[in-house]
């Protein structure tokens, strides 16, 4: 009966946590959907310990992800390689990417003042 209700508590702080969080609606009812699941799972008893430790550790680390932070953007390609080489060991052709990448949107952004920037989110 007890650990029923620890489990019961555990479910609690796990979608406090969620609605805590600042997270894209699709996101949100795929983790809601993933909580129902789990609760009915454990009132039928087919639910394992497994199952349950998967799914939080899932919502620790989608709540962890800096969704609502926003960077200034690094627009001197000397920095950003410089950067890229620091804080990532090898990666070559995905560094090589990015730098291409950059470039071409420095160079739009030079020629055509209507141009909007466009957002590139990475997880590295």
């Amino acid at each position: 009966m007890d650990s029923a209700l620890s489990i019961d508590k555990e479910i609690q702080r796990l979608e406090e946590k969620v609605q805590k969080a600042n997270l894209a609606p699709d996101l949100m009812e795929k983790i809601n959907s993933m909580l129902t699941v789990l609760k009915v799972s454990l009132k039928t008893g087919t639910a394992t310990f497994v199952n349950y430790e998967s799914i939080e550790n899932y919502i620790d680390w989608i709540t962890s992800l800096p969704f609502d932070t926003e960077t200034e953007d690094v627009m001197d390609l000397t920095k950003v390689k410089q950067t890229l080489d620091k804080n990532h060991y090898g990666l070559e052709g995905i560094k090589n990417s990015i730098l291409e990448y950059l470039s071409a949107l420095i160079l739009t952004m030079k020629t055509s003042s209507s141009i909007k920037k466009l957002k590139l989110r990475l997880f590295v």
